[in-house]
């Protein structure tokens, strides 16, 4: 193997480890909001119905936003 292959490829597997130290430090970040909200104590089926619930509740919002910003700007004419 070259040189540049080899580097390459560590810059690669040093990718793949920055991503993953990333998404562990989220996993983190989550669970201290769950344990902060009280909601670790649950059992599994209801931390995941919890879950759902904000998941679904955060994707109404984000649809509610949506359609408030394009009621707000006029999509031609409507006639």
């Amino acid at each position: 193997m070259s040189v540049n292959v080899l580097i390459k490829k560590r810059d690669q597997l040093n990718q793949k480890i920055a991503d993953y130290q990333k998404s562990e430090k989220r996993k983190i970040a989550v669970a201290n909001i769950a344990h902060k909200a009280g909601i670790l104590n649950l059992p599994d089926d209801f931390l995941k119905t919890a879950f759902e619930q904000i998941a679904l509740s955060y994707q109404s919002g984000i649809n509610a936003e949506s359609q408030n910003v394009s009621s707000q700007f006029p999509q031609g004419d409507q006639s």
